[in-house]
């Protein structure tokens, strides 16, 4: 078994988690290995080439070899010093023993998560968006996109996620399952100004002077991003502007879109709208559109006192997404807490 067929390398998340930001660029920019695309390899292309396992044709397969066969208990001599033989051929000698010596840190596998988070009043922490296995993994990516386009995540927490996150994507071969914005930050590690810059346009609305003040943000934002040595946290100081200068002008983002989103989630404006226009959010939660439209009234006329089932059944008509989302935000947070628990409970 290696890297490839594992279906739970928790040992190699966790070694991979430790090396961080030293994880090579070869590896996260290099497209994932499979069992296909290794599967017409000469058997001398393996460390262990009688089980045909742990590839070391490249420097990306060799590096990532090299931190499976750290992680587990296989101690070969054989196929170490064929991983070693391929490191030095690659010239990643250096890569590989770092891999070696945060093995020898590892205890008894256990949960890995993407983020540590403190809570703002008392201090305690908790570890969120779990990714030890390509289940937790894939999972973690597409609540960590939910919690970013939601604001409840700061940008840099958003983007330090995203990057642990970046070579298990790779391991697990799961990118077709990653949302963008997490392979941007986390594998890609650019913003899009172009998207940027057609929300700017979009938000102008054919206002000429809006519009060269807008993209005028964008530009700025792109000059700077260039003169820190493509430092991505410069650009949440322009967000912040893009944000404020926004609302000082009330002017609106799409729907599905704010300035952190607009510019790094490399999503198309006509991608997100059509995302946004499917879901309501109540609560910080997304609730698809159908379901809100084909809640039962009568049962809410059961659940509720009159008045307050009055006011939810008017939400659900409201209109469409970005309507209803806005007549359930007026209503009072313990009204939309109990309709989502009716909800939950209706569709059990």
């Amino acid at each position: 078994m290696d890297h490839i067929t594992d279906q739970n390398p928790m040992r190699m998340y966790g070694i991979l988690i430790e090396a961080g930001d030293s994880v090579p660029d070869y590896v996260l920019k290099t497209a994932s290995l499979t069992e296909a695309s290794v599967g017409n390899l000469h058997s001398k292309y393996f460390a262990d080439p009688v089980n045909r396992e742990l590839p070391v044709h490249t420097k990306a397969a060799t590096y990532l070899s090299a931190a499976y066969f750290y992680s587990t208990e296989n101690k070969n001599p054989t196929i170490e010093a064929r991983i070693k033989k391929a490191a030095a051929l690659f010239k990643i000698d250096e890569e590989v023993t770092a891999l070696r010596e945060l093995s020898t840190k590892q205890a008894t596998p256990e949960p890995v998560y993407a983020l540590v988070v403190e809570h703002p009043t008392t201090g305690a922490t908790e570890s969120v968006f779990r990714v030890d296995t390509p289940e937790f993994l894939i999972k973690s990516a597409n609540d960590l996109d939910t919690s970013f386009r939601l604001f409840k995540l700061p940008y840099t927490s958003f983007v330090k996620a995203a990057r642990v996150m970046a070579p298990l994507i790779k391991v697990s071969g799961s990118e077709d399952l990653i949302p963008e914005s997490v392979l941007r930050a986390g594998i890609l590690k650019t913003p899009d100004f172009k998207i940027a810059k057609a929300v700017a346009i979009r938000q102008a609305n054919g206002d000429d002077e809006l519009c060269s003040t807008l993209s005028g943000i964008i530009d700025s934002a792109e000059t700077a991003y260039k003169e820190a040595s493509y430092d991505e946290t410069v650009l949440d100081t322009w967000a912040n502007i893009w944000a404020e200068f926004s609302k000082e002008a009330n002017v609106s983002f799409p729907d599905g879109l704010n300035s952190y989103t607009a510019l790094f989630s490399g999503t198309p404006i006509s991608e997100v709208e059509k995302q946004a226009s499917a879901f309501v959010v109540i609560q910080d939660a997304l609730i698809p559109l159908d379901v809100i439209k084909a809640a039962d009234t009568s049962l809410i006329d059961v659940a509720f006192p009159t008045a307050t089932a009055s006011a939810i059944k008017q939400a659900c008509s409201a209109g469409d997404s970005n309507d209803i989302t806005k007549a359930f935000y007026k209503l009072s947070n313990a009204i939309q807490k109990r309709f989502l628990q009716h909800l939950a409970e209706s569709a059990s």
